[in-house]
């Protein structure tokens, strides 16, 4: 074994944001404010935890059958909450949280948080290899140190605002 087959991974810990350049990426500081939206574009093209988003409604009648759906989004689940309880997680199609019982009259806080993956964090990013099965030889033949734009990630986020629907029983 030599020194130079040691394979250690290097975190950069804090609060920043990157940019992809000629070869990778670069630190720069964070956004003052992130929004829905890509998280690669917003400078958090590595991020794998959470992004919560939130939002209140009035609601009149609390009475029937509530629901929180997710239009366009990507990450490998949403957690759901409702006035700080949680909903059920949102995870397959339709893409729909069943949060009845969670509303209640006046004004309701829904929080929704969407979660990555180490896909984007601990890679393969090179050679654009296929999701799933990740192995040692993805890793080989990488021939050149290309720009971060170059890299093959997820692109993860809320892209769309999320509705609350109320199906009157």
């Amino acid at each position: 074994m030599k020194v130079n087959a040691e394979v250690e991974p290097v975190y950069i810990l804090g609060d920043f944001s990157v940019k992809p350049v000629d070869k990778g990426w670069e630190i720069e500081a964070p956004a003052s404010a992130y929004t829905a939206g890509s998280w690669k574009t917003q400078g958090l093209p590595f991020y794998s935890w959470g992004v919560s988003y939130s939002k209140e409604f009035n609601v009149q009648n609390s009475d029937g059958k509530w629901e929180v759906s997710l239009g366009n989004w990507s990450g490998t689940m949403a957690e759901v909450s409702v006035n700080g309880q949680p909903g059920t997680i949102i995870a397959f199609p339709p893409y729909k949280s069943d949060i009845t019982g969670l509303i209640k009259k006046g004004i309701n806080k829904v929080d929704i948080k969407v979660i990555g993956s180490l896909k984007n964090l601990l890679g393969p990013h090179h050679n654009n290899p296929r999701p799933g099965l990740v192995s040692p030889w993805i890793w080989r033949n990488v021939k050149s140190y290309p720009s971060g734009k170059d890299y093959q990630m997820i692109d993860y986020g809320l892209f769309e605002d999320f509705t609350l629907l109320h199906c009157i029983q």
